[in-house]
Order: C-alpha cells, then sequence, then structure tokens
C-alpha cells in the first residue's frame, strides 16, 4: 500500500460524502412527501438510499486502505491501527494518537488537531439526523440537508489536512 492509494481511497470518501450532501436536498423534500401521504417509514426510497450505500463503501474501503498503509510504516502497532478506528470510545482518540506518534516532530500539532477534529466533527454531524429520527416518539424525516452539508464541509477540511499528513509520514 502505498501514500498514493490512501489519498485516492481518501479522495473517494471525500466524493461519496458530497454526494450524500447533494443527494440529500431533494430526497428530504420526497421523504417529507411520502410521510405527509401516510407511507410507512420503511416503504419511502429516495436517492438518498442509495447514495448512503456508495458512502458506507468508501469508508470501508479508505478505512482498510489506510489500515494496511500506517502498518507498513516502523514503530506502529497493527492491531491498533486496524481497530483503533471502529472500536467504540477507542476511536475518538486512537488514531489521533497513532499519527501523532508516527510523525513525530515533522509537522506541527496543530495540523494533526485540525484533522483530527473534522474527521470526528464530520461522522458526529453525520450521525445526527439518524439519531434524531430514532429518539423521535413519532415518524420524523431523517435525512437532514444542513447536517450532511456541514458533514462534507468538515471532511474537506479533513481531507486536504489529511493530505499533508499522508505526505509528511511518506516522505
Amino acid at each position: 500500500m502505498n501514500s498514493l492509494q490512501v489519498v485516492s481511497s481518501s479522495r473517494f470518501l471525500l466524493f461519496a460524502t458530497w454526494f450524500v450532501a447533494i443527494t440529500s436536498v431533494p430526497s428530504a423534500a420526497l421523504y417529507q412527501q411520502g410521510l405527509d401521504a401516510g407511507t410507512k417509514p420503511s416503504a419511502i426510497h429516495t436517492p438518498y438510499d442509495s447514495s448512503t450505500f456508495v458512502l458506507n463503501i468508501a469508508l470501508i474501503a479508505a478505512w482498510i486502505t489506510t489500515s494496511r498503509w500506517l502498518s507498513s510504516i516502523p514503530g506502529v502497532p497493527r492491531g491498533v491501527v486496524w481497530w483503533g478506528w471502529i472500536v467504540p470510545v477507542a476511536s475518538l482518540f486512537v488514531p489521533r494518537r497513532v499519527i501523532g506518534r508516527a510523525i513525530g516532530d515533522r509537522i506541527e500539532r496543530g495540523q494533526i488537531n485540525l484533522w483530527w477534529g473534522c474527521w470526528v466533527g464530520f461522522n458526529v454531524v453525520a450521525n445526527l439526523g439518524l439519531a434524531e429520527s430514532l429518539v423521535s416518539a413519532t415518524p420524523i424525516n431523517p435525512i437532514k440537508p444542513a447536517y450532511e452539508i456541514a458533514a462534507a464541509c468538515l471532511l474537506t477540511g479533513s481531507y486536504f489536512t489529511w493530505r499533508r499528513i499522508v505526505a509528511t509520514l511518506s516522505s
């Protein structure tokens, strides 16, 4: 695995995230029309459903590519690299710690914090609409374009900082 593959999989994730954000706008209206017509939420299908499927594929591809690449860096513990991204609670700090240790003082800590803050923010904001719909007593529209667009903006910030981190670790 090389740094070009890591950046490419990250770019695919960024594209998929913006695709979800863009499709969320008309899909939210379609979903609401279905709710207003009395359609059961489980029977409402929109382009957003397909786009989130693509996003999940992109997330898995980026995780595998990045984990394989990080595992090849000397001194980076292999198990921590793979599981640190997906284990609840640990995923909030382990990947940032792994990158910080691997990169040493070759890049400012502020850059690492910016990347990590945007990444965690992306994950939180991208799931707010779903969380709201799960706690609601009545069926509500889980497609929230404002959240999707905000999540895409956060991932964009994370992506451009991540490219610098990858380039630094690869040099």
